[in-house]
């Protein structure tokens, strides 16, 4: 995944992870834009585009568990929505993460 240079150039703190949704058609087959308003913009599948290094605890560092690339699975409405860089990403704490999807055999 292409990702803008001010993008590359962030660093995600703590346990903050950094995802960009998939999904969201904003276009029907034929060419047909949809209006902003009625499209369900929301997904609940995201791939991590940059992760924190971990939360601190009692002077230890637990590492994040996600990686970038990874494709995860979260709530509708968790999270941060920020535009950055032309794109539309979402900032979420690790914990409000559901699952990790595991590639396929």
């Amino acid at each position: 995944m292409q990702v803008p240079k001010v993008v590359e150039e962030m660093k995600v703190l703590s346990d903050r992870v950094l995802l960009k949704r998939l999904g969201g058609e904003d276009e029907t087959g034929g060419g047909i834009a949809i209006p902003e308003t009625s499209v369900e913009r929301r997904s609940d599948r995201a791939v991590v585009v940059k992760a924190g290094p971990g939360l601190r605890e009692e002077g230890d560092l637990i590492p994040t568990t996600v990686e970038e690339g990874d494709e995860v699975i979260l709530p509708k409405y968790a999270g941060t929505e920020l535009d950055i860089g032309g794109g539309t990403y979402i900032i979420v704490r690790e914990p409000d993460i559901v699952a990790r999807v595991l590639e396929e055999a």
